[in-house]
């Protein structure tokens, strides 16, 4: 830096970073759960009565069987986020600040703490956005990493028929743009779910496709409409959500979210080419096990979404600490409401 030269800080400018947003989160999983034990058990109930048979009123009706029920039981994966802070970061002046520096060592050390807390949510919420997009494009998500000693998965028993990969002439680029009618194909492929479709989703690189066939752009309806859902859901749009607009009552969404990886990569919530056919109602759930923490439990917050907690540890030199964790399992209940198609 030139010290001669006169000069005053304008303000911290926080990078671009990765395009983020809990869309998934959002949308789908609205009810939020906790539990002070390790597992979580659902009893799964068929619903499907018999339609009621005709009979006379002189002679007894028929028994139908009890549709009985099983019992799905699974772990919750456990997260921690966590960061230090030592008396060598206190003494130096932060980003946004003066350089003459115009805070004191403590301000700059409370001033890291809840920067650092914030670093943690953000962290766990990415991991849960992950599996919560991992449940409605597969089914399932694996919780696995370098400290899980056996890897183990949370499945919600999704149909295979329902995840269809197009391949040879059925591929979207390999389609006539011009006269093929591409919104039918959709139509038929939310024929595989259990529901009706009011929501698809797409990765860019699917929307760009879709784009093409002149039968889509001539029906698209581009004007917002006035849906709880949407409406909602727009309130926070970020910039790796937009809304595209609705084929009669079925809304279009773009969704180009990101992470980064433990290894410091950046990869994408949706993978290249993805369609995703849904319903806004689909009953997804926010579930969270037990904190196996002590401080926890002796605080009486051993049931939560989330634990945090600060502390100091050591005299020579002394280095205070932040952690967050967490015991998340986002699952999808309706997970066959969903139907996943890569289109190229």
């Amino acid at each position: 830096m030139d010290l001669f030269t006169t000069r005053v800080l304008l303000m911290a400018i926080l990078e671009a970073g990765i395009r983020k947003d809990n869309f998934f989160l959002r949308m789908f999983y609205p009810d939020v759960f906790t539990f002070n034990t390790e597992k979580v058990d659902l009893d799964m109930i068929p619903n499907k009565p018999k339609i009621a048979p005709f009979c006379s009123p002189l002679i007894g009706g028929v028994v139908d069987k009890n549709q009985g029920y099983s019992t799905s039981s699974f772990q919750p994966a456990y997260v921690k986020s966590k960061h230090a802070v030592t008396g060598s970061n206190t003494v130096k002046r932060l980003p946004g600040e003066k350089y003459t520096g115009n805070k004191s060592p403590a301000d700059r050390q409370k001033a890291l703490v809840m920067q650092n807390l914030d670093l943690e949510e953000q962290a766990i919420a990415m991991r849960e956005e992950w599996m919560a997009a991992q449940m409605i494009l597969t089914g399932s998500y694996m919780v696995e990493g370098e400290n899980i000693p056996t890897p183990y998965e949370v499945s919600a028993g999704r149909r295979s028929e329902n995840n269809i990969s197009l391949i040879s002439t059925e591929r979207w680029s390999q389609l006539d743009h011009d006269s093929h009618d591409i919104w039918g194909d959709i139509e038929e492929y939310s024929d595989l779910s259990d529901g009706e479709t009011n929501i698809v989703i797409f990765d860019p690189k699917a929307w760009t496709l879709l784009r093409k066939f002149k039968n889509f752009t001539e029906a698209l309806e581009t004007r917002r409409g006035s849906k709880s859902e949407v409406e909602s859901t727009l309130k926070d749009l970020g910039k790796a959500v937009s809304y595209k607009g609705n084929i009669g009552d079925v809304d279009i969404w773009v969704v180009n979210e990101e992470y980064t990886d433990r290894d410091g990569t950046t990869k994408k919530q949706l993978p290249d080419n993805t369609m995703i056919l849904g319903h806004t109602a689909a009953r997804g759930v926010r579930l969270y096990g037990a904190i196996q923490d002590l401080n926890a439990q002796n605080e009486g917050v051993d049931e939560a979404d989330r634990y945090v907690r600060d502390w100091i540890e050591g005299n020579d030199p002394a280095t205070r600490y932040t952690k967050t964790e967490s015991a998340p399992a986002p699952y999808m209940i309706d997970v066959n409401s969903f139907v996943v198609v890569t289109v190229d």
